[in-house]
């Protein structure tokens, strides 16, 4: 709960070690969102991701009533929609996320946006991705410009068996490792692909 994360948390927070976001995943009533912010607000909280089902539109909306700044996961799905959020004044933040805004180049493109307007932005994750995502990403941190927060590369923290060798998570305090990426397909382990893939056939 609330009162035991600050409990653990409360001290770094303070000296301005740590930062503290909390993603709803849309399932707050939009009614509640500004007193539930302002809510969390006295715990240490810096911004709210995807407090509601909304539309970038009303999203924004929102977040013009909130005393934290929203963050924008699922109601930032392409460039039309980061743009609508951008103009909220710097009250919404972005979630980019390579499997849900279309792969590298847009995802680079929503990053520039982002910083275009001086508005932080997540680089965001999938729950569960393989290393493959986990090196896309890395690939992306090497051009993109640097976000806020940093989500993705957990490896075997969350999977019992990765696609890839090696399996990619990150270092010592969520740190990810600054080297360009010479390759950016992945070495694949068959033995994993045998099992979780499924064979359709052979490109000609």
């Amino acid at each position: 709960n609330r009162q035991a994360v600050n409990r653990q948390l409360a001290a770094g927070l303070q000296a301005g070690r740590y930062s503290l976001r909390v993603d709803v995943n849309g399932a707050w009533p939009a009614e509640e969102v500004p007193d539930r912010v302002a809510d969390l607000e006295r715990y240490g909280v810096v911004a709210v991701e995807q407090p509601c089902r909304a539309r970038a539109p009303e999203l924004v909306e929102l977040a013009l009533q909130c005393r934290l700044p929203l963050i924008a996961d699922e109601s930032c799905l392409t460039e039309a929609d980061a743009e609508v959020l951008l103009g909220a004044e710097g009250r919404v933040w972005l979630n980019v996320r390579l499997a849900k805004n279309g792969g590298l180049l847009p995802s680079l493109r929503l990053a520039q946006l982002a910083r275009r307007d001086g508005v932080p932005y997540v680089l965001g994750c999938m729950v569960g991705e393989s290393g493959i995502l986990s090196l896309a990403q890395r690939m992306l941190l090497a051009v993109a410009p640097r976000p806020v927060m940093l989500e993705g590369n957990y490896g075997p923290l969350s999977l019992r068996a990765d696609l890839t060798e090696p399996s990619y998570r990150f270092g010592y305090a969520g740190r990810i490792p600054d080297r360009p990426y010479r390759r950016l397909t992945p070495t694949l382990r068959g033995s994993a692909l045998r099992r979780f893939g499924t064979y359709l056939g052979t490109l000609t």
